[in-house]
């Protein structure tokens, strides 16, 4: 599913960077929320909900354009949509081409089911930032949930051009002609990602999850 920022496309080395910042530390609030996105993009929500916690109860010495950021963070964790889009455009009146920050407002936006306005902030975050790879495949994602999906497959080209090992754009654009009704294409894609010695186990393993 569409999911907030990692580091690099490499949502490991993240867990890395980020474990070792609060163990030298335990304070540190942004390394406590970016450890919370990725347990929660693993699908660890217990550890991503109290990895946002500790990062709100740490936000107070920060400035109020990373205490919106983490704020959101941490409603976004509870599911509170309404909350983080208030959170996250104050964040937005600081700096309006933050590229997390337009990305996860689209997120927001696209859970409460707003499908205008989080395809104007994936839009958005495309603009800010084209060198990140995550805000084209969300805006991949979301165009193939309109039906648009010449649109899509041109979104998620430019993902996988900015992130050609990562896991997530790779696995989203061979998907995407099972979704468009050609299974067999899908499965041509998925058989080259398994077969290519240049894509790590990860990504690998989620082609031949669905193979």
């Amino acid at each position: 599913g569409r999911r907030a920022s990692s580091w690099e496309g490499n949502p490991q080395r993240s867990m890395e960077l980020h474990g070792e910042a609060v163990r030298a530390d335990s304070t540190f609030a942004m390394a406590h929320a970016a450890l919370a996105v990725n347990f929660f993009n693993r699908g660890d929500a217990e550890l991503g909900m109290a990895a946002a916690e500790r990062a709100l109860r740490f936000s107070e010495r920060l400035g109020e354009f990373e205490r919106a950021r983490i704020e959101a963070t941490y409603h976004l964790a509870r599911r509170d949509y309404p909350e983080s889009v208030r959170a996250l455009q104050r964040a937005l009146a600081i700096d309006s081409l933050n590229h997390a920050s337009l990305n996860n407002i689209a997120l927001a936006f696209d859970q409460m089911g707003d499908t205008a306005r989080a395809r104007e902030y994936f839009e958005r975050a495309v603009r800010a930032d084209t060198s990140r790879f995550f805000a084209y495949t969300n805006l991949g994602e979301h165009l193939v949930l309109e039906g648009r999906f010449e649109e899509a497959e041109r979104a998620m080209e430019q993902a996988v051009a900015r992130a050609p090992r990562a896991a997530w754009p790779n696995f989203s654009l061979a998907q995407l002609p099972h979704v468009a009704g050609n299974s067999a294409e899908a499965e041509r894609r998925l058989e080259r990602l398994i077969e290519d010695p240049s894509m790590p186990p990860g990504t690998k393993n989620a082609a031949e999850a669905r193979y």
